[in-house]
């Protein structure tokens, strides 16, 4: 159902099936993410955060939980959070061409070009991180 109200524009509605759905499945951090995204729509950011803190604890080595919850993040202002989980995100040394899209998606969200393009680039073999030199 949830599907169904959020492509309606039902978001109220949408973000209570989702955590009625990540309740009823403590151990699945998918449902965690999608309750955050959810709540994001509604307005409720301090439960989006919330809901991405579930789902990384859950999935601690999981890429898309990773970045996915980095976009969330992003969305809602917590630059320096979505950030420390691109860190880590990077020390998973992911080829998975759809998580650095979305890596170089959040650096265009930000301002950084470079880094974007970096991120890009880095599921090809033997390219550099998507992460400034210090």
């Amino acid at each position: 159902m949830a599907v169904v109200y959020g492509e309606s524009g039902l978001y109220v509605l949408e973000f209570s099936e989702r955590v009625r759905s990540a309740n009823l499945r403590p151990g699945d951090p998918f449902a965690a993410a999608l309750a955050a995204e959810s709540a994001v729509r509604v307005g409720r950011f301090a439960d989006a955060e919330a809901w991405i803190e579930c789902a990384v604890s859950i999935e601690p080595h999981g890429a898309k939980v990773f970045t996915d919850s980095a976009a969330v993040l992003v969305d809602i202002g917590r630059i320096d959070r979505a950030l420390g989980l691109l860190e880590v995100f990077n020390s998973f040394r992911s080829s998975d061409i759809y998580r650095w899209i979305t890596v170089a998606d959040i650096h265009r969200a930000l301002g950084n070009a470079e880094a974007a393009e970096r991120a890009m680039l880095r599921q090809l073999s033997g390219q550099p991180g998507c992460w400034p030199e210090s």
